[in-house]
């Protein structure tokens, strides 16, 4: 069983023992112990820790103020043609790293067995504190074709007006060219903070489920209903019964799961 973890389900299946007082407290002990064993493949988006991991009201400053890493390359061949390359690379400075609380937590899921997993969007944000050994291994066939499908999934959540959606309307709201949707985060009014604050939100959502699908995970376990988001959120119940039958995603509650291990 692999089992993709929602951000509000994970810290309570690694550390179960800080929420005595929580309904599922029953839930998460059993699934932590069936992680430990390896009943359960456990599995973190690594959104978690990258976009999920700014405070709310940095959220915007942080993707305004952001630009990826780009180095340039020239070589000369030997029948004398010069060959011109570039490379694009997260600027891991302009990450923040983990807060305590998210330390605290991971310092208890990587010794229990969860792995992270990638999340590429080119140049996009990397938590400094992530090591590489955190992360789910793959073959480099399997990489492409987590990274086609992945993305595939992605930009079909973003034409249901889910995921990514909602930040890049927002900035196409503040951009001469609708099509640079970042350009118009930088231009944004302050007013614009909470909105841009949710879609971050909700793009984390998109992306999770991208490549959960990416990945081939049999489970994804959240508590999240998508109500706040509305109709506009990938884990809306219109968009739960879409990937589930289009890319045979299955949700579950930790009380779902648990009655799965019974």
């Amino acid at each position: 069983m692999k089992v993709t973890f929602d951000s509000n389900v994970w810290q309570q299946v690694s550390n179960p023992s800080n929420y005595p007082d929580d309904p599922a407290s029953a839930c998460f002990q059993k699934i932590s112990e069936a992680i430990s064993t390896g009943k359960i493949n456990a599995y973190l988006a690594e959104t978690t820790f990258t976009l999920e991991a700014f405070k709310k009201t940095d959220r915007q400053s942080s993707l305004a103020s952001y630009s990826p890493k780009i180095e340039f390359t020239t070589d000369e061949m030997p029948n004398g043609v010069i060959k011109v390359g570039f490379k694009i690379d997260p600027d891991k400075g302009a990450h923040p790293g983990n807060n305590s609380y998210l330390s605290e937590y991971l310092a208890k899921a990587i010794p229990l067995g969860f792995k992270i997993l990638h999340c590429p969007r080119i140049g996009g944000f990397k938590n400094p504190d992530i090591q590489d050994e955190y992360f789910a291994r793959q073959t480099e066939a399997e990489t492409h074709d987590r990274n086609e499908l992945a993305g595939e999934v992605s930009r079909a959540i973003e034409a249901r007006n889910a995921g990514v959606s909602h930040i890049k309307k927002i900035g196409a709201q503040y951009s001469p060219d609708p099509k640079d949707w970042l350009k118009g985060i930088r231009a944004a009014p302050d007013s614009e903070e909470k909105a841009i604050a949710k879609a971050f939100s909700e793009w984390v959502d998109g992306d999770s489920v991208a490549v959960h699908v990416g990945y081939k995970n049999t489970h994804y376990c959240t508590r999240d209903q998508g109500k706040n988001a509305g109709q506009g959120s990938v884990l809306a119940k219109s968009n739960r019964e879409w990937l589930e039958q289009t890319y045979g995603v299955v949700f579950v509650t930790p009380e779902e799961l648990y009655a799965l291990l019974a």
